[in-house]
């Protein structure tokens, strides 16, 4: 009997094996990979909170109606929505954590 001949012929082909175990390997990896990253993203999201702070998680500002009909917006125009004392209000608190921000000397 040939040693590189399997004993059953029907058996299966070693590197089938090999290739779908390495397969698997690769799929943890990429997982874990892919789970390290979210983590890491909301460990800096609570850090910030935890700080203080009150803008950690920027939320994208959405296209304005005008804009989205396909019609450029006019310069200087206001969001819908968008009251003159809300911007007011988020420029102070832009400020206020700029000023936290800064170190005392």
């Amino acid at each position: 009997m040939d040693p590189l001949q399997p004993d059953d012929p029907e058996s299966r082909d070693p590197r089938r094996a090999a290739l779908l175990g390495l397969l698997l390997i690769l799929g943890l990896v990429g997982g874990g990979l892919y789970l390290a990253h979210v983590l890491h993203g909301a460990g800096q999201i609570q850090d910030c909170v935890m700080s203080g702070r009150t803008n950690c998680a920027p939320i994208e500002p959405t296209r304005p109606r005008t804009e989205a009909a396909g019609a450029p917006a006019a310069p200087g125009s206001q969001t819908p929505g968008v009251g003159r004392e809300s911007v007011e209000c988020m420029r102070r608190c832009r400020d206020e954590d700029r000023a936290r921000d800064r170190p005392e000397y």
